[in-house]
């Protein structure tokens, strides 16, 4: 049964004496994945679950280096080891390389320490699509001699690109998941293994090209033939609840799923409050349009 709000005081469910349904017919969604994330997150699940959300693969992309770098340390790996930390220099005499939840994505050991981490898990979790190196929000980037020769996001790439290398030959149906996002929005200078599905977002885009242009720069360099799309719909401290953002607008979703379909785009994640009277009506015509 299919659920357009969450809300146990809306639910209606129809009653009919006879069901018939056709048989021998077989649709597939435009877009493999279709995510409304932080609409109520206590019922999201549930509204995904009913709406037929359960895209495979499941692409995983949200921050997530901090929590590597927290198993690190707590294993001893970053005591013994200081230099996979971050350099910054604005730490203090002696706490240039303190543990924080940023890495030194330039170490080609730590690239090693990761993509075995990265296989641990799918070891332990076999049934799960993805894993996902987005490094942790804000700007905590390494700023030792060697990182400072590259862009963040080439940096972000290579350590992407060597999990899915080391990854391949055991799970070779697995993906690593990032998002093309304020210091590594900028497109790649190096081509993109097949198994690393990238996001580029629809702000904090630091990279001076346009969304659609993101899009057909980052695809130049990617062995995968699909892109993604992290789009934002409408956030408190943006819109404060209120009608009119552009999530709850039923034109915008008629105009953007065609359009990004057009660009390469297969995965669709959204970042949006509630608000159910307000939205809700354009969020389920999304889901169907997706």
């Amino acid at each position: 049964m299919q659920m357009v709000f969450p809300r146990e005081n809306w639910e209606i469910i129809p009653r009919k004496e006879t069901i018939s349904i056709r048989v021998n017919v077989e649709e597939r969604p435009d877009y493999f994945m279709f995510v409304l994330q932080a609409a109520d997150p206590w019922r999201r699940g549930d509204w995904n679950r009913r709406n037929r959300n359960h895209a495979s693969p499941w692409i995983w992309n949200s921050h997530n280096i901090q929590n590597i770098a927290i198993k690190l340390r707590n294993r001893g790996i970053l005591k013994e080891h200081p230099e996979y930390n971050a350099y910054n220099p604005g730490a203090g005499p002696g706490k240039e390389r303190e543990p924080s939840y940023w890495l030194c994505l330039s170490n080609p050991d730590l690239l090693k320490v990761v993509a075995e981490y990265v296989l641990e898990y799918f070891r332990k979790n076999p049934a799960l699509d993805s894993f996902s190196l987005e490094p942790m929000d804000g700007d905590g980037w390494c700023r030792c001699e060697q990182c400072q020769k590259q862009t963040p996001t080439d940096l972000l790439i290579t350590l992407t690109n060597d999990v899915a290398k080391t990854i391949e030959k055991e799970f070779p149906d697995k993906y690593i998941g990032i998002l093309a996002y304020s210091k590594h929005s900028s497109p790649q200078t190096i081509r993109v293994h097949r198994m690393v599905y990238v996001l580029p977002t629809t702000a904090f885009n630091y990279s001076g090209n346009t969304t659609e242009e993101q899009f057909l720069k980052w695809r130049e360099k990617m062995d995968n033939p699909y892109i993604g799309i992290y789009d934002y719909w409408n956030l408190p401290i943006w819109h404060c609840g209120l009608p009119g953002a552009k999530g709850g607008r039923i034109s915008y979703m008629k105009e953007v799923f065609p359009k990004y379909y057009n660009l390469g785009v297969r995965v669709f994640q959204t970042e949006a409050i509630g608000g159910w009277a307000q939205n809700g009506l354009a969020y389920y015509i999304a889901n169907k349009l997706a």
